[in-house]
């Protein structure tokens, strides 16, 4: 169903996370969610940091001004949800943040070995079809 009255992506809220953190907080982060699911992370202190530009959180939220975003953002920040770059939100073009959570680390020690060059050569061989076991 195609309508005018819903131009863009909607925003999903959590009720229990709405309830637990506030409705703005829970606003920003499931667009925060949805802004580093689409990127690639950048790993550091174990932590997956992502990086938008501030005007594309401007466009997923235009009932919101610079100051609200400054305050909401700095509201999960202080509530141990969120982690922040060095600068505030909008002294920069961009905004870099991570959720707190830390990621586990990939030694080489935890990847397992690639298979010899034969076995590559055969999987790549298997043809797709209903006895094919991944």
């Amino acid at each position: 169903m195609s309508s005018s009255l819903i131009p863009e992506r909607p925003i999903l809220i959590y009720p229990g996370l709405a309830a637990t953190l506030g409705l703005e907080e829970s606003v920003l982060l499931s667009v925060l969610a949805d802004i580093a699911t689409g990127n690639n992370p950048h790993s550091s202190q174990g932590f997956d940091w992502y990086t938008t530009e501030v005007d594309r959180l401007r466009a997923q939220l235009p009932f919101w001004d610079d100051r609200d975003l400054l305050r909401v953002s700095k509201n999960l920040h202080a509530k141990g949800v969120l982690l922040q770059g060095p600068t505030d939100f909008g002294s920069s073009p961009h905004y870099r943040f991570a959720f707190n959570e830390r990621v586990a680390a990939v030694t080489t020690q935890q990847r397992p070995a690639p298979p010899p060059p034969q076995v590559q050569a055969a999987q790549q061989q298997v043809p797709y079809g209903k006895n094919f076991n991944p």
